[in-house]
């Protein structure tokens, strides 16, 4: 080597550390599938701590983790025997059986142009870094109206890796279109529901999994750019999508946002579960199925606050009842299914506890992505539990109703409780806004229900009778009510009157001011005789004033002059 100079030497030692450094931090978090073999089923508990990534929980006594060397080495330090799985084969790359984004797009439109009367396409949302389109079909005999109908749920691919929740989406939206009109059950269930088929929730997590042909074959995040250098850094960056609800946040996935479970900074931080989110409010969809992989389980929500509901059984039937209809990939027998007592920050939790909507998750497979001609066949087994949810919508038993004003008809987005159900851990059941309409599966009884609205009086409806089939319909006109809302606080400070200060309509230190406080009828009716307390703080010493409204008026009525020195 010949002379350098110090300088461009320096320049090189820099480069070569920098470069080593790179090496190593890629080869640190380098990822790898292992089967952890517990020698007891408490010692899976030892693991709860490191932050993993299942990739199934529940394969016959085995524990399938996606681990990297760190990880690895903490297993083996515990005791945990392990086998090293293969990787997907890369020579391979991505089959092309399966869809790809833009594939799926296609594909979408042109059945909306072969079958237009009966579907509509919808941008639901975006990606959270890259705004990539989340696309989703609704199928129903007047897919372009709003219609008062139940609604059902279908999506796919929260995590990057699972393309059989796309192809069986995709399974599901061929076959309904393919037998409407020809097959009565199926056209009746189209003519009356209006069916959500969300294919790729994961946009962004998926194109990036496609797009550089498996180079991170176990990716499941988005993009979102945690340590915002604004490259995207596969080792830090990313969101694990169904980690991301706000139902007790902290209970599930890391805080860490370099783990492949990381939750994300808040609850909802991520445009796509917003999404989702949006939807289920908007629609108040009355079942759901959420598509992973993998594992050949279902889970869904049996209780909540690590206690059974009156719900219960419902729940266990319909969770039992979509498993029974699904064959394993060996054909040894049907897929298995696991109910939650306790919540986590989870798709099918939070639609359930919040969004009053029956959901299951199903991992499909046993394996993330098997050949395109698997993956395939696995969609074509999911296709009898896909079906069963339109059945069951078809069939109830349970409760459904609008809630309307009952002197103008309009309709009102109200709390709708089934008190028999009621738990104070769920919230409130609403009904949707436009038709004021509400659905919920009900067991064969006599239920008594419960109705709030703003400006409405609370109503009871006792001795409503559901049937072992078919829904009950409660049809509730609400009266006025009355409410009284704050209009404003007006701070009078001039030099008349009671008040000593320099009128600037500020409360200054050594001023007295008098405050006129304003409340406003907002309810049906109106109100009288209300009474309030203003309260105010002297050198720590509190003060109470009674504000009484005796005047009947509809528009604001203004309480009497109060008094308060600022010190």
């Amino acid at each position: 080597m010949g002379k350098v100079s110090k300088t461009l030497q320096a320049i090189l030692m820099c480069s070569i550390f920098f470069a080593i450094n790179l090496t190593l931090y890629s080869q640190q978090h380098q990822k790898m599938l292992i089967r952890v073999k517990p020698g007891q089923e408490n010692d899976l508990n030892k693991l709860n701590d490191l932050d993993l990534d299942y990739a199934t929980e529940g394969i016959s006594e085995f524990l399938d983790v996606i681990v990297d060397e760190h990880q690895l080495e903490a297993i083996q330090k515990r005791g945990f025997q392990y086998d090293l799985l293969p990787s997907i084969n890369k020579a391979n790359l991505y089959d092309p059986e399966y869809h790809t984004y833009e594939e799926t797009k296609q594909e979408l439109d042109s059945l909306h142009l072969a079958y237009p009367d009966i579907t509509s396409i919808h941008q639901v949302g975006v990606s959270q870094r890259y705004r990539i389109p989340i696309w989703a079909m609704k199928i129903s005999d007047h897919a372009d109206t709003d219609e008062d109908e139940f609604t059902v749920l279908y999506d796919g691919l929260h995590h990057a890796r699972e393309p059989i929740g796309l192809a069986s989406c995709m399974v599901l939206i061929n076959y309904l279109l393919s037998n409407y009109g020809t097959d009565p059950n199926i056209t009746a269930m189209v003519d009356n529901i209006e069916i959500w088929i969300i294919p790729i929730i994961n946009t962004e997590g998926y194109k990036y999994l496609v797009d550089n042909d498996l180079s991170s074959p176990w990716w499941r995040k988005n993009q979102r750019d945690n340590n915002e250098n604004n490259r995207f850094d596969p080792d830090v960056d990313g969101v694990d999508l169904n980690r991301n609800y706000d139902y007790k946040f902290t209970s599930g996935g890391s805080a860490d946002f370099g783990s492949w479970i990381y939750r994300g900074p808040y609850p909802f931080s991520e445009s796509e579960i917003a999404a989702k989110r949006d939807l289920a409010f908007r629609e108040r969809f009355l079942c759901s199925l959420s598509y992973h992989s993998y594992g050949e389980v279902i889970y869904y929500m049996r209780g909540l606050e690590n206690s059974t509901l009156p719900e219960t059984p419902l729940l266990d039937g319909f969770a039992s009842a979509v498993a029974s209809r699904i064959k394993r990939l060996n054909r040894a027998g049907t897929y298995s299914y696991s109910g939650d007592l306790s919540s986590a920050n989870m798709s099918y939790p939070w639609m359930f506890a919040v969004a009053g909507t029956y959901e299951i998750l199903i991992e499909t497979c046993t394996e993330f992505i098997p050949s395109g001609r698997i993956g395939l066949q696995v969609a074509n087994d999911n296709l009898p539990g896909a079906m069963y949810l339109l059945e069951k919508t078809m069939a109830g038993p349970g409760i459904v109703g609008h809630v309307r004003d009952a002197i103008t008809g309009k309709f009102i987005e109200a709390e709708v409780k089934i008190i028999e159900y009621d738990r104070a851990s769920m919230t409130p059941r609403k009904s949707e806004a436009k038709y004021g309409r509400f659905n919920r599966f009900a067991a064969a009884g006599t239920y008594t229900l419960e109705v709030r609205a703003i400006g409405y009086k609370t109503k009871t409806i006792s001795n409503v009778m559901v049937g072992q089939t078919g829904w009950t319909d409660v049809e509730i006109p609400m009266e006025w009510g009355p409410l009284v809302a704050f209009d404003a606080l007006i701070i009078d400070d001039d030099a008349t009157g009671f008040s000593k200060g320099n009128g600037d309509g500020i409360a200054n230190i050594n001023e007295t001011i008098e405050l006129s406080v304003k409340l406003k009828n907002i309810g049906g009716d109106v109100a009288e005789n209300v009474s309030a307390t203003l309260k105010s703080m002297h050198r720590k010493i509190p003060h109470q004033h009674r504000l009484s409204l005796s005047r009947s008026v509809s528009s604001a009525v203004q309480a009497a002059d109060h008094c308060v020195e600022w010190l």
